[in-house]
């Protein structure tokens, strides 16, 4: 892993926008697929963590219930510090979670969660 090239954060964000759609999912969890763009970002952002709290949050019930939810992750990278926000796609809050440290490479993140697969937006 020490020798493998990371991406910048811009030729990451234009190597996202390329993923439309998924032929292939990968499971993560027995309930949580992923779909290729999705496996690319956590690979290059080494970002699995991601779907891990993703994964937590379906613990309750109010969580649980939404067939859609919308992850917001916004970074501060003078603090390496973020902010993980989940909502039904309708605005309501579902969880809020503060990082009180993060490496995550990109400023912001959106990933919808449909059905237990976890997509870019560009690929629903």
């Amino acid at each position: 892993m020490a020798n493998e090239t990371r991406l910048t954060p811009e030729q990451l964000q234009e190597a996202l926008c390329g993923f439309t759609g998924s032929e292939l999912f990968y499971v993560i969890y027995p309930s949580v697929l992923i779909t290729q763009g999705v496996k690319f970002l956590c690979d290059q952002a080494r970002a699995y963590w991601l779907i891990d709290c993703l994964h937590s949050y379906q613990t309750t019930q109010q969580v649980a219930q939404e067939t859609f939810q919308v992850l917001d992750l916004s970074v501060n990278h003078q603090r390496r510090s973020g902010l993980i926000v989940l909502t039904d796609g309708n605005q309501q809050m579902l969880f809020r979670q503060k990082l009180g440290y993060t490496d995550f490479p990109l400023r912001a993140i959106k990933l919808y969660y449909v059905d237990q697969t976890v997509m870019l937006p560009w690929e629903y």
